[in-house]
C-alpha cells in the first residue's frame, strides 16, 4: 500500500511539473521581450512550415495568374436564372473557409482553378489561424469592375488617415473592407480585407451577358482610363466586327469612339475610370467641332445634307453645354433623325458595311478641319443620316450613363502606393474588428 500511495504521489507531482512547464511555455509570449516574442513565433512558423502545415501557407489569385482573353465562363443553367428564381440561400454571403472560393469560382472562373496550382509563404503578420488569398490591385479592380456590371449603385469611402486607414466598398447588398498598414516583414505597406458577396450579389444575368463578353486586356484598359464601352472588337448595329478606334491612351481624347458607341449594340460597363473626365469631355466636344467645322462646310446650308448636318449640330451643342442627354429630344421631334438617340439609333445605322463603319469612324478619328476631298465628300453624303446619327447617340449615351449609370472605380485602389501593395484576403472565421 505504501509503494502504491508513493507511487501515485509521485505521479501527480509529474502532471503537476507537465503542468506547470505548459503553462510557462504558454505565457512565454507575455513575459518575455517583444524581440524574444518576435523570435519566438518565427522560429514556431518555422516548424510548422517545415513540416508543411497548410496553416503556414496561402493560395495567390495575382494578376498574372488571369490568363489572357475572356476572364468569366459561365457553365451551366443558373447564371441565366432571373434574380427572382435565386435561391434564398445564394442571396445570404456563407461563412466559411475561403470563402472566397465561391466568390472567384463565379466571377474570374477561367483563372481561379490555376491559383490552386501556386501558393505562398504566409506572412508572420498574418494569423495562423485564419485562411487568406494573396491578391493585387488589378485583380481586385478587375473584379470591382467585372461585378459592378449587375448593379445600379457602387459606391466606395476611406476612413482615416491615408496611412493606415479603412478602405470600403459596397456593391448592391454585398460589400468590402480593407485596412492598410505600414509595412510588413519586408518593409513595404499591405492591406488586408473581406469581400462580403453573396452569389446573387455577383451573378446578375447582365454580368453574364455584358462582363462575360470582355477579355483580360480589355479591363485593364479601362480600369487604366479607357471608355467604359471599351473592348478591342466591337459588334455594329449591322452585326459586322470593327476594331475599336482607340490604340493608345492619346486616342481617348478623340472623337472617334464616341462613334463606335453610336454604332455599338453592347452597354458598358457600370464602372469606369474618373481620371479620364477631362478626355472624354474633349472627346463630345471634338464630335462637335467635326461636325460644325468639317461637315457642315461641305454642303450648302439649304440642301437637305446642309439642314441635317445643322440640326446634328444643334443637338450635341445642346448636350455637351448642358453635360445631358435627357433634353435632346426637342431637337429631333419631327426631324428626319428622330429617335436616333438611343435603341432607335438602329434604323439608322443598321444597314452600314464595315468599310462605311471604318470610314465614318476615321473621319472623326483625325480631328482635322481641312475640308473634305469631293471623294469624301460623295461617299459621306450617301451615309450622312447614318453618320449624324451614330454621332448624337454616341455623345448621348456617354453624357446618359455618367448621370445615371456610371460609377467611379475606387480612387483609394487606383492609387500606386495601394494598387503596387500585397492585399490580402481574409476568410470568415475572423472579425474584421480583430485586425488580422
Amino acid at each position: 500500500m505504501d509503494t502504491n500511495k508513493s507511487y501515485l504521489k509521485s505521479k501527480e507531482m509529474v502532471d503537476y511539473q507537465m503542468g506547470a512547464v505548459m503553462f510557462a511555455i504558454c505565457s512565454l509570449p507575455f513575459i518575455i521581450s517583444p524581440v524574444a516574442n518576435s523570435f519566438l513565433i518565427r522560429t514556431l512558423r518555422a516548424i510548422l512550415r517545415f513540416f508543411k502545415l497548410n496553416s503556414t501557407y496561402c493560395r495567390t489569385m495575382c494578376w498574372k495568374d488571369l490568363t489572357s482573353g475572356h476572364l468569366h465562363i459561365y457553365r451551366n443553367a443558373y447564371y441565366v436564372q432571373s434574380r427572382t428564381n435565386i435561391s434564398s440561400q445564394s442571396k445570404a454571403h456563407m461563412s466559411s473557409k475561403e470563402c472566397y472560393d465561391s466568390i472567384f469560382t463565379n466571377v474570374l472562373s477561367r483563372a481561379w482553378p490555376r491559383s490552386k496550382e501556386r501558393k505562398v509563404v504566409k506572412p508572420p503578420e498574418l494569423s495562423l489561424g485564419n485562411n487568406y488569398l494573396l491578391t493585387d490591385g488589378d485583380t481586385l479592380l478587375t473584379f470591382i469592375a467585372l461585378t459592378a456590371s449587375g448593379h445600379r449603385s457602387f459606391s466606395s469611402s476611406i476612413q482615416g488617415g491615408f496611412g493606415e486607414a479603412t478602405f470600403t466598398f459596397r456593391l448592391g447588398s454585398g460589400h468590402a473592407r480593407f485596412q492598410r498598414f505600414n509595412s510588413n516583414s519586408l518593409g513595404e505597406p499591405f492591406l488586408v480585407g473581406h469581400l462580403n458577396y453573396s452569389v446573387s450579389d455577383l451573378m446578375e444575368p447582365i454580368v453574364v451577358t455584358q462582363a462575360a463578353n470582355l477579355t483580360k486586356a480589355d479591363v485593364l484598359r479601362i480600369v487604366n482610363g479607357y471608355p467604359p464601352f471599351y473592348k478591342e472588337t466591337f459588334i455594329t448595329h449591322s452585326g459586322v466586327p470593327v476594331d475599336y478606334p482607340i490604340k493608345d491612351p492619346r486616342d481617348i481624347q478623340r472623337a472617334g469612339w464616341l462613334i463606335a458607341v453610336g454604332l455599338d449594340v453592347r452597354e458598358p460597363l457600370n464602372v469606369y475610370n474618373e481620371h479620364s473626365d477631362k478626355a472624354y469631355r474633349e472627346a463630345c466636344n471634338r464630335v462637335l467641332k467635326t461636325v460644325t467645322h468639317v461637315f457642315q462646310p461641305s454642303f450648302s446650308k439649304d440642301s437637305d445634307a446642309g439642314k441635317l448636318c445643322q440640326l446634328a449640330s444643334s443637338a450635341i451643342y445642346w448636350m455637351n453645354s448642358n453635360r445631358s442627354g435627357s433634353g435632346v429630344p426637342k431637337f429631333l421631334q419631327d426631324s428626319p433623325l428622330v429617335g436616333c438617340d438611343g435603341a432607335g439609333v438602329a434604323r439608322y445605322t443598321r444597314h452600314l458595311r464595315r468599310e462605311e463603319c471604318r470610314f465614318a469612324i476615321n473621319i472623326f478619328w483625325k480631328y482635322s478641319f481641312v475640308p473634305l476631298t469631293d471623294l469624301e465628300r460623295d461617299r459621306l453624303e450617301k451615309i450622312l443620316p447614318a453618320v449624324l446619327a451614330a454621332a448624337i447617340c454616341g455623345v448621348y449615351r456617354w453624357w446618359q450613363y455618367k448621370n445615371n449609370t456610371g460609377g467611379h472605380l475606387p480612387s483609394w485602389l487606383l492609387a500606386d502606393s495601394i494598387r503596387l501593395s500585397p492585399i490580402w484576403l481574409r476568410d470568415c472565421c475572423e472579425d474584421m474588428n480583430n485586425n488580422m
